[in-house]
Parts: C-alpha cells; structure tokens; sequence
C-alpha cells in the first residue's frame, strides 16, 4: 500500500484507449441505427417526452408572433378593403355611364339603320395544364362542351386577351395562346386607330406586327386593342403593348415586337368569350338592316301610273 498512489490521484485506463473505445462504440451505434434501426424506438420515445416540452418553451414566442401577424393582417385587411370600397365606388360611376353610352349607342343605330352590335356571353374557367415547347403553346381549361365551350372562343383574363379555343371536348378544352406561331389577331392602335394584324412569334414570349408600312405612326408603348373586324374576337380587348421598333432601310417594313398583356404564364382563372346563341341556336349575326320596301298596294299604283302614261304617250302620237 505504501507504494500505490492515493485514491485522489489515481487514473484508470490511458485517455488513448477511451477515445478509440467511445469511438468504435459511436461507429457501431450509427451502424445499428442505420442499417437495422434498433434506435429509432429509443428516439420516438425521447421525442415524445421531449416535444410538450419544447411546445411549452416555444409557446409564447409563438404566441407573440401570431398575434403580431394577426394585427398586421387586420391593418392589411382594413386598408384593402377602403381601397376596394372606392375602386367599387369609380367602377360604379364607370358602369352607368357606360350604360348611358350603350342606350345612345343603340339609339343613334337605329336612326341610321345599322344593326346592333353583336352580343358577347363569358364563362370562367381554370386552366389545368399547360404544354409548351419552342413553337407551340397550348393551354388546358376544365370547361367544354357541355359548358358551351366551343372551338373560335376568345380566351382572356383581367389584363387582357390570352387565346383562343382550338379543340373543344365535352369537359375540356385546348387554347391556344397569343404567342404560339400559328396565332393571328387583327388589332387597332388605341392612340391613333390604325389597323393591323398582330402574328406569334412562337419564341421569347413576344408577338410581332408584320406588314406594317414604315410611314406608319408607330410609337413604343402604343397600347393595341382588338379591332373586332373578323368577328371572332370581341372589340376592345387589350392585346399587348409595343415595346420594341426596328427600322431597316433595306426592307419596306419594320419589326414591330410586342409584348401581351394577358397574363399567359400566370393566370389560372380565364373567361371564355364567345358569341351570344340567337332563340334557334345559332350565333347573332351583324346583318344590315333591311329598308322599307313597298307594299303591293304602292306597285299597283305604280303599275297604274305607268299605264296611264303609256296611253298619254299613244294619243299623243295619234295626234
């Protein structure tokens, strides 16, 4: 005993030899757990326990943050709502002197003998699905035939014109959009109304003017509009707005690139535009308007005249 080290300063196995032992052991346990997941009850167990725990802890930060977010989102409601009260108010005033302008509208037609203006009915729809690739741009919609859908519907959204029905399903239907290559529009330029057609480029989400003379008073951030002159698409709807002119020397006409206005590549609710069904089923033609002809009692008289004249002519000649 006399040789032993005191109890206070005596050490057991070499530092060395613990570390490699709690290491293999650390080895063998995330071995364990990995392959043959002997651990996982042991830590749903901890979890458990744990969990109320750490909810109790965190609780009233949580607390604090959600009533925070909720007077945040109350304040935002608020202000939403007054700027939604007085944008309702502007569309109200809006709606009535559009209505005051359609009664004259249809008044001054009349005097003049020219035939109403075709009528326009629209339906909502979600789009589904999109298919997109270098050339083609095609849109899905959840409405079909059933639903009144048909193939030359005008598809648009708030901002503005986004397509139109190519095939139509009895619940589905295909659109495709303004840019795809095989789409063309006929438009009019709101600031000075000159007509034109606008093509899809198919490539970089933008649409072109073609054939528009280089004398023609074209300005970037012209705003164009659906001219309604081929009676598929409604007049007035906003199509795009010119954002780029290239003007060559060498060619007659000048590349016109616009950009659309509708949302293609972030709408998901559309409405479906399309002409109102006359009572046997058929779309309203614009028809002129048929003039005054006679009744038969005026060709008569006018068939008697000419006889009358006739025998003038002939006593006339006896003479």
């Amino acid at each position: 005993m006399q040789g032993s080290a005191p109890p206070l300063f005596r050490q057991g196995l070499p530092a060395t030899i613990r570390f490699i032992g709690f290491a293999l052991a650390a080895v063998a346990l995330a071995w364990l757990d990995t392959r043959q997941h002997w651990l996982q009850p042991l830590r749903s167990s901890a979890v458990s326990v744990l969990l109320p725990m750490e909810e109790a802890v965190s609780s009233p930060g949580d607390w604090w943050r959600r009533w925070v977010s909720e007077v945040n989102q109350a304040e935002s409601l608020r202000e939403e709502n007054r700027r939604l009260q007085t944008l309702l108010a502007s569309m109200a005033l809006v709606a009535q002197r559009d209505a005051e302008l359609d009664q004259e509208n249809q008044h001054l037609r009349a005097l003049l003998q020219i035939s109403p203006r075709k009528s326009w009915v629209s339906r909502a729809a979600q789009i589904t699905s999109e298919r997109r690739d270098y050339y083609v741009r095609r849109l899905s919609i959840n409405k079909g035939l059933s639903h009144g859908v048909e193939p030359g519907h005008a598809v648009m959204d708030a901002q503005g014109l986004i397509g139109q029905v190519t095939r139509s399903y009895q619940r589905s239907a295909e659109v495709t959009a303004m840019t795809d290559a095989s789409m063309a529009v006929p438009v009019l330029n709101q600031r000075n109304g000159q007509r034109a057609v606008l093509f899809g480029s198919g490539s970089g989400g933008v649409m072109e003017l073609k054939f528009t003379a280089s004398s023609a008073e074209m300005q970037i951030g012209d705003i164009l509009l659906t001219s309604g002159i081929d009676g598929v698409f409604p007049p007035g709807v906003m199509t795009g707005v010119v954002h780029q002119i290239d003007r060559n020397p060498g060619s007659p006409f000048p590349r016109v690139l616009v950009k659309p206005a509708g949302g293609i590549d972030r709408s998901r609710i559309v409405l479906i535009v399309g002409p109102e069904l006359s009572a046997n089923g058929s779309p309203e033609d614009d028809k002129p308007a048929s003039k005054d002809k006679p009744s038969g009692k005026d060709k008569r008289s006018d068939g008697d005249k000419a006889a009358e004249k006739g025998k003038d002519r002939s006593k006339e000649k006896a003479r």
